[in-house]
């Protein structure tokens, strides 16, 4: 996604997202697994990193918005967490940390922002140098049919309204989605319309392209950068993947010394 994209949801991203909690029990129990420390990429406002630090886990979290680490740092702040959170502006397609990590997770749909083959074999080309011998690389996604399965015919839909607390004001949330399966590419324009006490309406549009993978292209793609899946998952719980799954939740790793 580009990073003005990011920084026009970032007002927002808190407000919708309060409820998704649903992962953070598998990303903790990972950590505990390899111990830390942990890259996180597209680590946003600190949705899942600011519960790994408060944990006890170091993370490092890596984002191409500014506007969204910016919340991450108050977040951070706010509970006292700073020492064991580092946040880094960069693209998942090129960042070189000078440190490896025994778990890099890129949650809740990261991987989507990713445009084609190529700028996702450039991103497992970076993971891969970070990660430590036998580090564990940990990818979520919807499973296809979770979106090929819903009408994207660009209508203009009411998604959610909420009260914004900072301002007072009314939003109102639409999106219009189009499906190019072709391209396994979901086209999203997010609208948000905020409504001011003298009833004007401020509108915000925040237009991204999301790509999403089958099973077997994803494990090509983590196999071509030198890595192995281990696990494949259908939900948060480890369960197995099947053709009814709602998620894609890929575990790879690198080889052993």
């Amino acid at each position: 996604m580009m990073t003005a994209d990011n920084d026009r949801l970032a007002r927002y991203y808190d407000l919708v997202h309060a409820d998704a909690v649903a992962d953070i029990p598998l990303l903790l129990g990972l950590a505990e697994e390899t111990g830390g420390p942990i890259l996180e990429l597209g680590a946003g406002s600190g949705r899942t990193l600011v519960p790994l630090a408060r944990a006890g886990f170091t993370v490092v979290g890596l984002d191409n918005s500014e506007a969204m680490l910016a919340r991450a740092r108050r977040r951070l702040a706010a509970a006292g967490l700073q020492e064991r959170a580092a946040l880094v502006l960069g693209e998942m397609t090129d960042f070189d940390l000078g440190r490896q990590f025994p778990l890099v997770t890129a949650p809740f749909n990261t991987w989507m922002h990713l445009p084609n083959r190529q700028a996702q074999s450039a991103a497992l080309r970076c993971i891969a140098r970070h990660l430590t011998p036998s580090g564990r690389l940990l990818i979520a996604l919807p499973a296809p049919a979770t979106i090929t399965s819903f009408e994207h015919d660009g209508a203009l839909v009411l998604e959610r309204t909420f009260d914004d607390p900072e301002t007072g004001e009314l939003v109102l949330q639409f999106s219009s989605t189009q499906l190019d399966e072709m391209e396994q590419t979901l086209s999203i324009t997010w609208i948000y319309d905020r409504i001011g006490a003298d009833e004007t309406v401020r509108r915000t549009l925040a237009p991204m392209k999301l790509r999403y993978l089958f099973r077997q292209e994803a494990e090509l793609l983590i196999e071509e950068s030198g890595l192995s899946t281990t696990a494949v998952w259908g939900d948060n719980d480890r369960s197995p993947y099947t053709a009814g799954s709602e998620h894609l939740i890929i575990l790879a790793e690198k080889p052993p010394p």
